[in-house]
């Protein structure tokens, strides 16, 4: 019996190993390679992951692009009507058909152009809204001051009023299109801006003369929207020959 016991402990002793070493290897081999697939899937799902996100970004800030522009477009459009104008009441505006008529055609074409605003302007940073609407307080300003000159008959005043305004309008509009970037912080450099854009800006051409600026400010001061030195002190010194606002 005792020879059986010796045999047996001698094939434990030499040939287990040889069968479990293999098997134990295959084991770890086996849970490697899972634990490799695994990983390889996890990766490859992050990646996927980075590259919708990547290419969500993309199609974001495209699209956002697309909104901006279609916003900026409508204010060129706008200030182009502003142009026009100015051309109509820079001739012999005598009556009060001369104001009305260019009014209402103005009226008639930023009514459109907000509409398409309003439609893209979601898109917009805070700092582009804020200006935005800026640009939309100065020109109700100038639709203001518009019927202000038609109800007291001062209808030679109304050339200068637009403008003065138009200067307002037009760096608005630079600073609309500055805003667009929200992730810059460099403040406007208004001198810069002037310097730049100087045939921009003063997109209606030449100012009226010194007298008939120096009348419409006197005018000015007689109603809500403020006099000479009000105006000079929010927007800048303004003289016969340049408007540049600072704000």
């Amino acid at each position: 019996m005792e020879p059986y016991i010796n045999a047996f402990i001698e094939i434990l002793r030499f040939g287990l190993p040889s069968v479990l070493l293999p098997l134990l290897i295959i084991r770890w081999n086996n849970q490697h390679n899972i634990k490799l697939k695994e990983l390889e899937q996890k990766l490859e799902v992050e990646k996927l992951s980075t590259s919708k996100s990547i290419e969500k970004t993309f199609v974001v800030d495209n699209e956002k692009r697309i909104h901006e522009k279609d916003v900026y477009a409508c204010l060129l459009k706008t200030l182009f009507e502003i142009q026009k104008l100015h051309i109509e009441l820079s001739g012999n505006c005598v009556d009060f058909k001369c104001i009305d008529s260019a009014v209402m055609k103005f009226k008639a074409s930023l009514t459109k152009y907000q509409e398409i605003i309003a439609d893209n302007q979601i898109y917009l940073s805070a700092e582009a809204t804020n200006y935005l609407y800026g640009f939309y307080q100065l020109t109700g300003e100038l639709l203001i001051e518009l019927k202000e000159i038609q109800d007291k008959k001062k209808y030679h005043l109304a050339n200068a009023c637009v403008y003065l305004k138009s200067q307002f309008l037009a760096m608005k509009t630079l600073q609309v299109r500055h805003g667009f970037n929200q992730d810059s912080q460099e403040q406007i450099d208004e001198e810069l801006f002037e310097k730049e854009y100087s045939n921009f800006i003063s997109c209606c051409g030449n100012a009226p003369g010194s007298s008939l600026m120096e009348e419409y400010f006197d005018f000015s001061s007689e109603f809500k929207t403020g006099g000479k030195q009000e105006i000079e002190e929010e927007e800048g010194t303004v003289t016969a020959e340049r408007t540049i606002p600072e704000k």
